[in-house]
């Protein structure tokens, strides 16, 4: 018996924004309960292991960055200031447990539900807020919406102008260097001297 899409999201909502809180073994013993459970399914064993392949990139800056900039006594203290820190270790473990967790809890999520049982979910847990602030919260979403959809267009016309600028740009070289344009390879007094 799986739960509704409604207690299955505030329950996402609410280990998306306590555990980052929480912070050192909680996320890892938190990590291991959703790794077990994620690996249960051949089905959503790929999924999961899929999701985690899309973050490697992510993963490693954040790696490189807790390591090597977060301040604290040395991990390798032979390597001097080249040696990452420990407490940069262990943000490094934490986070990365911590995303880790959120990003196979939404695999599963949008596996086990459909996009009607979710979209309804949304509306209910909107619901739960009072009214006035559901509504206000509701209009800046549109308003954002409707503002990114405007960006995109200005940078989509943007880029047409800039290709249409390069474009006539390799034209008209293109005909100086072929010779095409009167008086093109002269200099301004050879010009003027032949007319």
């Amino acid at each position: 018996m799986k739960p509704t899409a409604h207690a299955a999201l505030l329950f996402l909502l609410l280990i998306a924004f306590v555990l980052p809180w929480q912070g050192g073994m909680v996320n890892v013993v938190v990590a291991l309960l959703v790794l077990a459970f994620a690996m249960h399914g051949s089905g959503r064993r790929k999924a999961v292991l899929r999701a985690w392949l899309r973050l490697r990139w992510l993963l490693l800056s954040l790696a490189a960055l807790a390591l090597f900039f977060t301040p604290g006594a040395p991990l390798l203290p032979a390597f001097g200031d080249w040696s990452p820190s420990r407490e940069g270790v262990l943000l490094l473990v934490d986070r990365t447990a911590l995303l880790m967790t959120l990003s196979a809890l939404a695999v599963i999520f949008l596996a086990a539900y459909s996009r009607e049982e979710i979209v309804g979910a949304l509306r209910r847990s909107l619901g739960l807020l009072p009214a006035k602030r559901a509504d206000a919260l509701a209009r800046r979403m549109a308003l954002l919406l409707a503002s990114l959809t405007h960006a995109e267009q200005l940078l989509r016309q943007r880029r047409q102008v800039e290709r249409n600028w390069l474009d006539a740009l390799a034209r008209s070289l293109l005909d100086v260097e072929q010779g095409a344009v009167p008086g093109a390879g002269q200099g301004p007094d050879e010009g003027r001297a032949s007319s």
